[in-house]
């Protein structure tokens, strides 16, 4: 079996790592695999991407001209947003490795345009890593709804306008997928549920497959020694938070962690301290009486699974999203975790056993369950377990990729 998987990155961002850790595995198994990227980043020889300079140049010109209709809403919000309208005639592309089997993941930025996606003339799983296949643009939706019948005055441009970029947006995808024989496979139920509601999506097949780690290499190592090797205090309490945008990307919640943060501050003695990773370290002027640890972008697994043993919890405060890698991370290294019962979470999260589910937006309530981990010392060592548990039993790569090899050979007999 030939497969040939596509995403935008091979490194950058929580789909992009999701996607090679699959690739990688299916490569294990002994499956024909190759991953085909817009930019590339790592040194993996079956990773492909385009590498002559004009290549470079024209993937340099696509990203910023797939942008240019948002210029029209000035008072658009700062969402991730895809137009994915720029001409790039990839198919021909992705013909010459012969694929039985084509696995799309994260492709905007200016990867695959909408209407290029009908002309992949090989059956096409495609796994949602955010809603931006099913909506107007948007990668998240937030409250809204519209996706579900017909985009237009969108919320998020600020526009007021029926017919704006989302409802052109989704006409062309209406246009060019309607006849398509898509399969889409949701990493959450959450993620499942809403795209069987979109309009878009509802007469596809959708199967619920989650992400994967290797849980080898995601395992709980000392704390002390953790500590130690990353240069961060043995006697304070430590919380982690991370992601590939921690305090700039809005769908990752830090405001809300700053409010039980602050919250929780006034409540104990022993204030707690932060240890965070990601792109960029915190800038913006918040009231925060709490130290952190920002220890840049991470891109070695093995240093990620020394953060996560070196806290003593992982607190994922997103407002709606899919299912975090980060979470599933933290868990195999036996990091109890702390979020919102909102999007993907609950996959991740079983409430009081392996972390706190709080009541969606409640930052008192999100204190409190970070509170209650760090507080309750008896319990911690049977949280720790339950969570290493967790990981092993649903979200180790080896089971997920076995679950996406059925799925191919189902596809290729239907």
């Amino acid at each position: 079996m030939r497969v040939l998987t596509l995403n935008t990155y091979d490194g950058k961002g929580g789909a992009a790592r999701a996607a090679y850790r699959l690739h990688q595995e299916l490569t294990a198994r002994g499956l024909d695999t190759r991953m085909f990227v817009q930019k590339k980043t790592g040194n993996d020889p079956s990773v492909i991407s385009p590498d002559t300079l004009l290549d470079k140049v024209k993937e340099r010109i696509r990203v910023n001209m797939d942008s240019l209709p948002l210029r029209f809403y000035p008072k658009r919000n700062g969402t991730v947003w895809g137009a994915s309208w720029i001409p790039h005639w990839i198919s021909p592309r992705i013909r010459e490795f012969s694929p039985d089997i084509v696995h799309l993941h994260w492709i905007t930025d200016g990867f695959i345009p909408v209407q290029e996606i009908a002309r992949i003339d090989r059956p096409i799983i495609w796994t949602l890593h955010d809603m931006w296949p099913f909506t107007g643009g948007c990668h998240t939706a937030g409250g809204c709804t519209r996706y579900e019948t017909w985009c237009g005055s969108c919320p998020q441009l600020g526009s007021s306008r029926q017919y704006d970029l989302t409802s052109w947006i989704l006409r062309r995808k209406w246009r060019h997928w309607n006849h398509s024989s898509l399969t889409f496979v949701a990493p959450s139920h959450w993620l499942g549920t809403c795209a069987q509601k979109s309009g878009l999506l509802s007469r596809h097949r959708i199967v619920v497959i989650p992400n994967g780690v290797d849980t080898n290499v995601f395992k709980p190592l000392p704390r002390d020694f953790a500590r130690t090797a990353l240069n961060l205090p043995r006697d304070r309490p430590l919380i982690v938070f991370g992601a590939q945008n921690p305090f700039s990307d809005p769908n990752k919640g830090f405001s809300h962690l700053n409010a039980a943060m602050n919250y929780l501050n006034k409540k104990v003695s022993d204030r707690p301290e932060i240890v965070s990773f990601g792109t960029r370290p915190l800038s913006e002027p918040f009231d925060k009486p709490w130290k952190t640890h920002h220890l840049g972008q991470i891109l070695s697994d093995l240093h990620l699974a020394l953060i996560y043993s070196a806290g003593d919890l992982f607190v994922a405060p997103s407002i709606n999203e899919n299912l975090p890698n980060t979470v599933i991370e933290a868990l195999a290294c036996g990091s109890p975790a702390v979020g919102f019962d909102a999007g993907g979470m609950p996959d991740l999260i079983s409430h009081r056993r392996n972390g706190y589910l709080a009541r969606p937006y409640d930052t008192c309530d999100l204190a409190d369950g970070i509170l209650w981990l760090l507080d309750d010392k008896e319990s911690r060592a049977d949280l720790k377990e339950r969570a290493r548990e967790t990981a092993i039993s649903t979200f180790d790569v080896r089971n997920v990729a076995r679950t996406y090899m059925d799925l191919y050979r189902s596809v290729m007999v239907g």
